[in-house]
């Protein structure tokens, strides 16, 4: 029992510092605000796709500086010559490991937020507060997925900017959190999604913090420099102390 509450402690802890590392200062909150430094966030969390931190900084930075998070230098570019700025995107993101799906994104999804949202983002509350729906609508952007659906999310609800219960947001089942529960002992098969849902909203729960809070926490142990596939190092592991595989 008492192993048990100093797990649950140690993913409350866990969960703070995995936030605080994450992108709680970008943007600044005013930004966020506008329709501008939305479409920013978005593009933010769309180049967020299995490369690290340093790199996906270094990306959004060359962008800002070309004037390719800027909304409506864009909206009027892919008014005027669309296939120009196809070419632009493509040299921008040339030592991005996705560049062509990234270009691809950016403007399929500049499309649809011009033609189904009027230019911003925040006009997806106008459709329905409901956390679900927002989630879903989020999630149905091209090449935008589950995880970066809730990171998108779970920042403009932490900054007060959308009214809506992160709680209610299931963990995105992806391969390292699966790897991670399993070896801890708490699935029997990491490959029963449902299995995966159910025991990881039931841990978020007496941990105290939201699911996406936790697969934060998950995702990042599951990183192949601590708890990989083929190989582990058990000694980096925050969770070490709790694991099957350890012990």
């Amino acid at each position: 029992m008492k192993r048990k509450r100093e797990f649950f402690t140690c993913l409350r802890a866990l969960s703070r510092i995995v936030r605080h590392i994450s992108y709680s200062d970008y943007p600044k909150t005013a930004k966020l605000r506008t329709s501008e430094g939305i479409f920013e966030w978005f593009i933010t969390c769309l180049l967020d796709q299995s490369v690290n931190t340093t790199i996906l900084t270094q990306t959004v930075e060359k962008l800002r500086k070309h004037y390719f998070l800027n909304y409506t230098k864009l909206q009027s570019r892919l008014a005027t010559d669309k296939a120009k700025l196809e070419g632009d995107l493509k040299e921008a993101l040339s030592s991005y490991r996705y560049h062509n799906r990234a270009v691809k994104a950016i403007l399929v999804n500049l499309e649809h937020i011009i033609r189904d949202y009027k230019g911003n983002l925040h006009n997806i509350l106008s459709f329905s507060r409901d956390t679900a729906e927002v989630w879903e609508r989020v999630n149905s952007f091209y090449w935008f997925g589950t995880k970066k659906s809730g990171v998108f999310i779970r920042e403009l609800v932490n900054r007060g900017l959308w009214p809506l219960s992160v709680e209610e947001i299931p963990i995105p089942p992806d391969s390292r959190v699966r790897r991670v529960l399993f070896r801890l002992g708490l699935v029997k098969n990491r490959d029963d999604l449902k299995e995966v849902q159910e025991v990881a909203s039931e841990l978020s729960r007496k941990a105290g913090i939201t699911p996406l809070d936790l697969d934060c926490v998950l995702w990042t142990v599951g990183d192949e420099s601590i708890c990989g596939e083929r190989r582990t190092s058990c000694e980096k592991c925050p969770l070490d102390y709790y694991c099957i595989k350890v012990l």
